[in-house]
């Protein structure tokens, strides 16, 4: 058994434009947890693990890459590098060379691109202001994007980014290792763990998949 070619980057190919998607364009991600097999719902946990970050959320762009996809582990011993990021220009990697595992069984949830993808959201939280016994509510418009962040093992992966207004425009909100409780970070956190897990999909039947192109060089 080889690791599936048609996951990784050719030399042909282009960078996709998340703003390109269509209205039918889902993103894949492999549920951390097994599901319940009595309840439909979506648990946070499923989507979310507790000890990581939830900024640069990886999921994968569905209908080239299938659910039979999700099953294939690429090694992360760094000497291999497959999981680094790829560019454009970028040498690339061929099927028999990937060494990978194979995940028995792996759970699927779909989100639909229309609804995380250039979405705005406020973020607000309460905050105490010395010398005030009330506290007050900061609140800012955040938006939500998908990103292309192709590697050299999954052309197909995508991440989440979540940005601020700034003077230039705006900015993509990061955890600051410093101040690891940044108001911004931690509402943004909150909703977006709310958001996914209500428009988080077990299936999907209606779906487009991506044009050639989407992805490959004019």
């Amino acid at each position: 058994m080889l690791y599936p070619d048609e996951l990784l980057p050719k030399p042909h190919y282009k960078g996709i434009d998340s703003d390109k998607l269509t209205p039918k364009s889902f993103l894949l991600r492999k549920s951390l947890n097994p599901p319940d097999p009595y309840n439909e719902e979506i648990r946070v946990d499923e989507i979310f693990d507790k000890g990581k970050e939830l900024f640069g959320l990886s999921e994968n762009l569905f209908g080239i890459y299938t659910l039979e996809h999700l099953k294939y582990v690429a090694s992360k011993d760094k000497e291999k590098n497959y999981h680094s990021p790829w560019q454009v220009g970028d040498s690339v990697i061929k099927a028999e060379a990937v060494i990978f595992t194979i995940e028995e069984n792996p759970a699927p949830i779909f989100f639909p691109v229309i609804a995380i993808h250039n979405v705005p959201f406020p973020i607000e939280k309460k905050i105490s202001v010395q010398g005030n016994a009330n506290p007050q509510t900061k609140k800012i418009s955040g938006r939500i994007y998908v990103q292309h962040s192709p590697s050299k093992c999954n052309f197909w992966h995508f991440e989440l980014r979540i940005t601020e207004p700034d003077n230039n425009g705006e900015k993509e909100i990061k955890r600051n290792s410093t101040n690891t409780g940044d108001w911004r970070d931690e509402a943004a956190k909150s909703f977006l763990k709310f958001t996914l897990k209500i428009i988080g999909q077990r299936s999907v039947n209606d779906y487009d998949t991506p044009p050639t192109s989407l992805y490959i060089k004019d």
